[in-house]
């Protein structure tokens, strides 16, 4: 066991059963994987949710799928500078190196990281949490006036995943690759409750970049009123959801 403090009982007994139960029958699986490198053609775009498993809802196997997950499946626009960047590194690698063929950004229903966005990170969550959400700010207005207070939180995250969808096409070799047919982007949203994944496996272009915009692109805070980048530190948008706020008092 790796680092310090008590063991983790739960994933231990996990593992245990892992090896028990499973690995005699995927061992052979594992060894092929271990002898040459990965050769996943799929990369899923997903959020850290833990009752949202790209794995499990795909019925995927190990070595399939290249999986990165973070607050609310948002991928940020072509920003290459020197500062860190996880979700854009972890594209550059499935794309430039892997060679996938498929770029999939899962959504999900009932998302807490969506709902962060909606009304703040709060008093805890400013210090990464904030300036990250503020990325998907766009998708907070305006709201279509038909869309009924029932189907508002779904709106909201069908936009994040349009969104993240359009900024994958401001990564130069991405769009390329998309041109010359040789990579389709796909989004899904799936429903926790029901089980249901709803989507398309055309190539979305989204309201916000019909064309592969630059990353220096501004947006305007509705809060201040001041235009800047993406990532700036803004608050929530304040309208269009308040009838959400409402409902669920």
């Amino acid at each position: 066991m790796i680092g310090r403090g008590p063991p983790a009982d739960a994933l231990l007994d996990g593992f245990a059963r892992f090896r028990r139960e499973a690995w005699p029958g995927l061992s052979e699986h594992y060894r092929r994987l271990a002898r040459r490198a990965q050769a996943a053609r799929t990369m899923i775009v997903a959020c850290a949710d833990a009752r949202v498993d790209p794995q499990t809802i795909f019925a995927a196997g190990p070595g399939e799928l290249f999986v990165v997950r973070n607050v609310a499946n948002i991928v940020p626009p072509y920003e290459p500078d020197e500062r860190s960047h996880g979700t854009s590194a972890a594209l550059e690698f499935a794309v430039r190196i892997l060679k996938v063929r498929q770029i999939v950004v899962l959504g999900h229903s009932r998302c807490e990281g969506v709902r962060a966005l909606l009304q703040g990170a709060g008093r805890k969550g400013q210090d990464f949490l904030e300036p990250w959400l503020c990325i998907a700010e766009p998708v907070l207005w305006p709201v279509p006036a038909g869309v009924a207070d029932r189907d508002l939180e779904r709106h909201f995250e069908e936009g994040v995943i349009r969104l993240s969808l359009a900024n994958i096409q401001t990564f130069p070799w991405v769009a390329e690759r998309v041109k010359a047919g040789g990579l389709t982007l796909t989004g899904y949203h799936f429903d926790i409750a029901s089980g249901r994944c709803g989507g398309s496996r055309r190539p979305v272009r989204s309201r916000w970049s019909r064309k592969p915009r630059p990353a220096s692109l501004p947006a305007v805070c509705p809060d201040t009123g001041r235009r800047g980048v993406r990532r700036r530190r803004c608050g929530p948008a304040r309208s269009g959801w308040r009838r959400l706020r409402a409902r669920s008092r």
